[in-house]
């Protein structure tokens, strides 16, 4: 357990959750945002909050620039739901998603949000945001369960669809959740810890830094 040592930095990002169905499909880890926020604030970088979006209504991106998916079941969305994602997608959201419990402890949820995200967007490609030399070591992360290892490092395996030329939906086909609560030592295929916290806060540096903006071509 990470300890908080209290320090609230003045800058906060905040995280949209995509709620749909029960809350232990959509958020099977609970303590995985809450503590990145205490590592986040720990290191001095920034607080983290997060918000859960049906998407039932449109959702502003100014104010939740972005939306993190996960599951452990196949996601299913009603048509307002895809049609407000679209929207905020088309606003300047980012949608990034993992795998829970990796692409084969999570295929239901892995296998069904990929294709979701091609009737949405179009195939998912190998993504290579800017944001990617701060997240990992010279291209890798280090992974628990590799081909069979307890660890192994690999290179950061990450799917995108880009709109009007920005990185607007980022997946990752294995699970990044569970190392984000701290677990050191789980079965599913997965980032460790240490890489986990390496690549969230390169990634809402980011989205900080506003990669959700339209390019000015658009």
């Amino acid at each position: 357990m990470v300890k908080d040592q209290g320090f609230r930095p003045a800058r906060q990002v905040t995280v949209g959750r995509l709620v749909w169905g029960p809350r232990f499909q959509w958020d099977p880890e609970p303590r995985a945002w809450t503590r990145m926020d205490i590592v986040l604030r720990n290191a001095k970088q920034f607080g983290v909050t997060t918000q859960p979006c049906d998407f039932a209504a449109p959702v502003d991106p100014k104010a939740v620039p972005i939306v993190h998916v996960t599951g452990t079941a196949a996601v299913t969305l009603t048509d307002a739901q895809k049609a407000n994602l679209r929207r905020y997608v088309a606003d300047g959201g980012v949608l990034f998603s993992d795998a829970a419990g990796g692409a084969a402890g999570g295929a239901r949820f892995n296998d069904a949000y990929v294709k979701l995200m091609a009737e949405l967007f179009g195939p998912l490609t190998p993504a290579t945001p800017d944001f990617l030399p701060a997240a990992t070591d010279n291209g890798e992360v280090t992974l628990r369960h590799f081909g069979g290892l307890p660890r192994a490092a690999r290179k950061l395996q990450l799917l995108g669809f880009q709109h009007n030329g920005r990185w607007a939906v980022l997946h990752l086909p294995y699970d990044l959740t569970a190392a984000m609560v701290g677990y050191p030592n789980i079965e599913p295929v997965g980032l460790t810890p240490a890489s986990a916290e390496k690549f969230v806060l390169a990634l809402l540096n980011w989205v900080a830094r506003g990669p959700q903006a339209p390019s000015p071509r658009e």
